[in-house]
């Protein structure tokens, strides 16, 4: 019986951890896409969301830093991204969010939609 219940659970927390943990979109400008990776190559990204928010660097000090969204990006979307970097213009990208990212990928935020603002 408990090999049972725990089954269930692990069955029930492992349909948990897939892609579609959380589906959103952030709007900003694409300021970094680079492919990296020894083993699984993969795209990694930043958008500037705008304005500052407060951080801390290394010793603990207070300090304020660019309000920064990293992302991997599915590779269907890289031409868009790489156009968006090189035009600056606004974007807004539709993004899925892992639970547990798989090894593959260094950021629990995938970009599957890249839709240019005016």
């Amino acid at each position: 019986m408990k090999k049972v219940i725990v089954l269930v659970f692990m069955v029930a927390f492992l349909a948990g951890c897939g892609r579609n943990y959380s589906n959103g979109s952030r709007v900003g400008v694409v300021t970094k896409l680079s492919e990296k990776g020894v083993i699984w190559k993969s795209w990694e990204g930043e958008l500037n969301l705008g304005g500052v928010r407060q951080g801390t660097d290394a010793n603990g000090n207070s300090s304020v830093v660019p309000n920064i969204f990293e992302f991997n990006a599915d590779p269907s979307v890289v031409s868009k991204l790489q156009e968006a970097m090189r035009t600056g213009k606004r974007v807004e990208l539709v993004y899925r969010q892992w639970l547990i990212a798989p090894l593959s990928i260094s950021n629990d935020h995938v970009i599957i939609e890249v839709k240019t603002l005016d």
